[in-house]
C-alpha cells in the first residue's frame, strides 16, 4: 500500500484547505496509507476521531530555527515511515519537500490553493502542482513561469456523506432565537476584511436592514477582524449573530435561506458548493474561482467586487422572490453533483498519484 504524507501547517475546522485533505484522506484510505502532518489548528481532534493518521507538531514562530526543526523532524519521519509520495498543501512545505525529496527516494505533489507572490525562486518546485482552479492555474503559469504540463488542475470538492442534519431546523432556530417568518442571509468563512470582505457584506445588510424587518444575518466562523464585526455589529445595532466555527456545518446551512461570499479573493470558493449541495442560492463576488462556479443568473449571482450597492440590490431582489431564491439553488445544485463531488474529483487524485509512482518506478 503507497504511503501518502499530506502537509499543511493548520488543520482548521473551518478552513477550506482543511477540509480538502480531509476529504482527500477519507475518501482514499481504502488503497493508500495516509499521513497528516500538522503544527497547529483547532481541527486535529476532527481528524483524530475519523481515525487519521495526524502528526501533531507544535512550533509557534516562523523563522529558520523553526524551519530547520520542522525539516529535521519530517526528515527522520519519512526515513522511518518509508513515505513514498509528499503532497504538500501549502507553499511552505513545497520547498521542504522538494528539498527532502533530493536526500530520500520520494515523489513530491503540491496542491496550489491561493495566490501567492515572492519568492519566485523558491517556490513550487514538486513534480506535479493541482491548481484548485484556472484562475489559480493561469497565476502559476503567468507569475511564476511554471509550465503548463506540471500542472493539473483539480477542483475542489464535496462529499455527500458529510451532510448529517441531526437537528431539526425549527429546533436550531429556536436554539439561536431565529424567529421562523426571518430570511437568513449567511456568511460562512474566514473573518478577513482583506480576503473575504465581511466589510462589504455588514454595510449592505445594514442598509438592507432599514427596508426589510425580517432579516437575520448569521455570520459563522473566526479571524483577525472578529472584534471589528462585533464592534460594526453593536455600533449599527444590526439583526446579525457571529458563531464559532462548526463541524457540522451543513446543519447551519440549512438554516440559511441566502448564502453571500463578499470575497476580495477567493482562488476556489468551497462554501459556494456546500452552499449548492444544499440547494441554497447564492451571491458571490466577481473574482477569481467564484467566476469559475457561479453561472451569473442561472444557478446565483455575481457582483464586482467591494459594490456595496450592487450587493445591496441582490439580496432585495431575493429577499422578495423567494421562487427566484428556489431555481437558483436547484440550478447551483446540479452544477456541484455534476462537477464537484467526490465521487468526480477522488478519482482524479488516485490517477495523479499513480502517475507519479508509475514515474518512479
Amino acid at each position: 500500500m503507497t504511503k501518502i504524507l499530506h502537509l499543511y501547517p493548520e488543520i482548521n475546522i473551518t478552513c477550506g484547505v482543511s477540509k480538502s485533505i480531509f476529504s482527500i484522506v477519507t475518501n482514499t484510505n481504502e488503497i493508500y496509507e495516509n499521513y497528516v502532518f500538522c503544527i497547529g489548528g483547532d481541527g486535529i481532534d476532527k481528524y483524530k476521531r475519523a481515525g487519521i493518521n495526524i502528526v501533531f507538531f507544535p512550533e509557534n514562530k516562523r523563522g529558520l530555527f523553526q524551519t530547520l526543526k520542522i525539516f529535521f523532524t519530517l526528515f527522520y519521519f519519512i526515513r522511518k515511515q518509508k513515505i513514498e509520495i509528499i503532497h504538500s498543501h501549502h507553499r511552505y512545505f513545497d520547498l521542504i519537500a522538494f528539498i527532502i525529496s533530493k536526500l530520500i527516494s520520494v515523489r513530491t505533489i503540491t496542491s496550489v490553493q491561493s495566490k501567492v507572490y515572492g519568492k519566485k525562486h523558491l517556490s513550487y518546485k514538486s513534480e506535479i502542482l493541482v491548481a484548485c482552479s484556472s484562475c489559480i492555474k493561469e497565476h502559476l503559469i503567468k507569475y511564476f513561469k511554471i509550465d503548463p504540463q506540471k500542472i493539473k488542475v483539480i477542483y475542489n470538492f464535496v462529499d455527500l456523506k458529510d451532510v448529517r442534519i441531526q437537528t431539526e431546523k425549527s429546533m436550531l432556530k429556536r436554539e439561536l432565537g431565529i424567529d421562523e417568518n426571518r430570511v437568513v442571509i449567511g456568511f460562512i468563512g474566514r473573518f478577513s476584511i482583506r480576503e473575504k470582505g465581511v466589510d462589504v457584506l455588514l454595510e449592505a445588510f445594514r442598509r438592507i436592514s432599514r427596508e426589510y424587518a425580517n432579516l437575520k444575518l448569521i455570520m459563522i466562523g473566526d479571524g483577525d477582524d472578529k472584534n471589528y464585526i462585533d464592534n460594526f455589529i453593536t455600533n449599527n445595532n444590526i439583526n446579525t449573530i457571529t458563531l464559532s466555527p462548526k463541524e457540522n456545518i451543513y446543519e447551519y446551512f440549512n438554516l440559511i435561506d441566502i448564502v453571500v461570499l463578499p470575497s476580495r479573493v477567493e482562488p476556489f470558493g468551497i462554501v459556494a458548493i456546500e452552499a449548492g449541495l444544499m440547494k441554497k442560492s447564492l451571491v458571490a463576488s466577481s473574482v477569481d474561482g467564484l467566476k469559475e462556479i457561479v453561472d451569473n443568473g442561472l444557478n446565483g449571482i455575481l457582483f464586482q467586487s467591494e459594490n456595496v450597492e450592487f450587493l445591496t440590490n441582490s439580496l432585495r431582489t431575493l429577499i422578495q422572490e423567494n421562487n427566484l431564491r428556489i431555481r437558483l439553488g436547484e440550478e447551483l445544485y446540479k452544477k456541484v453533483m455534476i462537477n464537484y463531488t467526490s465521487d468526480i474529483i477522488i478519482p482524479l487524485y488516485k490517477e495523479t498519484y499513480q502517475r507519479l509512482m508509475k514515474n518512479h518506478r
